[in-house]
């Protein structure tokens, strides 16, 4: 929106160069560039003002209805150079995914703001359980003075890191939807919340969640039955 309307027929330009807009299609807000057109090898170097027809970074290739694109994808690359890439649509995405989740700055500042949140999720659990524990150690002592096992101690804590991180992961999923859905308004940056990404990030919930349960059970283990009777 921020180039303004297009439409078929329209008269527009792109550089220096008038271009007739032949369709167009959706593809969303991108990191790189607000927007982006395909044109002709011709044209293209026509708007570059007149760079070598051999150097084209990206070309489209059609195939016909009911082609194999991967298998098509492999034998146009034996036949080309080793210097051309031959990619379907879904492995371009994975291509580009790749570059801007590891080898751009975007991707590294995103992965490391990751890691501190998993840090700072594993600490604040941890101090939620570690507290409660401490406030409880009369209670731990007796189930020790009556018998029960360290296993069951355990188990008593992770059973409420369970509690306490199924308790924080729904609402937090109905916030990320929300937010997602902000940020597609007012960016119109292509992110939507996968059902893999769910998965993932449950997964992960469930480590921190483990290593804070495990790491607070050191302090239910301290309570002593013998201070029951002091």
């Amino acid at each position: 929106a921020e180039y303004g309307t297009a439409a078929p027929g329209m008269q527009t330009e792109i550089g220096a160069s008038k271009l007739q807009i032949i369709d167009v299609y959706s593809l969303g807000t991108g990191f790189a560039a607000l927007g982006a057109g395909i044109v002709s090898d011709q044209t293209l170097s026509k708007v570059m003002g007149g760079s070598p027809l051999d150097q084209i970074s990206v070309g489209l290739i059609e195939l016909q209805a009911g082609a194999d694109a991967s298998l098509e994808a492999r034998r146009l690359a034996s036949r080309l150079p080793g210097d051309v890439m031959v990619l379907t649509r879904e492995e371009l995405n994975s291509f580009e995914e790749r570059y801007w989740t590891r080898a751009t700055s975007v991707g590294v500042v995103l992965s490391f703001g990751l890691l501190v949140s998993l840090l700072v999720g594993t600490i604040i659990l941890y101090q939620i359980l570690f507290t409660d524990i401490s406030n409880r150690l009369h209670e731990f002592a007796i189930l020790q003075a009556i018998g029960y096992s360290p296993f069951f101690v355990t188990r008593v804590v992770l059973e409420q890191t369970a509690i306490l991180c199924l308790a924080g992961f729904f609402p937090g999923l109905l916030m990320a939807l929300l937010l997602y859905r902000a940020t597609v308004q007012a960016t119109n940056l292509p992110v939507e919340m996968t059902p893999e990404r769910v998965i993932w990030v449950l997964a992960g919930l469930t480590l921190i969640g483990s290593l804070a349960g495990l790491l607070s059970v050191r302090k239910a283990k301290t309570a002593d039955p013998a201070e029951l009777f002091q």
